[in-house]
C-alpha cells in the first residue's frame, strides 16, 4: 500500500503480470480516493468506505474474485480470508509463524 499526498500527481501505472496492490491518496484538504493496480490496468475502489480498512477489504476482494494466490509477504490477507470469510485457503502457503498465529487466534490466546 502506497500513502501519497497529492492525489492529482499519483501515477496508476504498473507493470505487466504484477500482483494487485492497493493506492490510497489523499490531499491537503482530507479528500482521500483509492485505486487498485495490477497488471498494467487500474481499478478505482468504492469511496463509500472512506477508510482505508474498506478499501484493504476490496483489495482482497479482488484477490479472491480474480483467484489469485496472496503474495506471500502479506499473509494477513489469507488469514483474513479464512476468518473473516469462512473461506478454506487451499494451495495457500502457510508459514510456521502464520500457523502459530492461527492457533493462538482460534484458541483465543492472542
Amino acid at each position: 500500500m502506497f500513502v501519497t499526498v497529492d492525489a492529482f500527481r499519483i501515477s496508476l501505472n504498473s507493470r505487466k503480470k504484477t500482483p494487485p496492490s492497493l493506492l490510497v491518496s489523499y490531499n491537503e484538504a482530507g479528500t482521500m480516493q483509492a485505486f487498485i493496480v495490477a497488471d498494467s490496468i487500474h481499478v478505482r475502489c468504492n469511496n463509500d468506505s472512506r477508510v482505508v480498512l474498506g478499501y484493504l477489504m476490496q483489495l482482497i476482494g479482488c484477490y479472491y474474485a480474480w483467484q489469485l494466490q496472496y503474495p506471500k509477504a502479506y499473509p494477513i490477507f489469507g488469514f483474513l480470508q479464512a476468518h473473516l470469510l469462512k473461506d478454506s485457503l487451499s494451495g495457500y502457503h502457510k508459514s510456521s509463524k502464520y500457523i502459530f498465529f492461527e492457533k493462538q487466534y482460534e484458541h483465543g490466546t492472542l
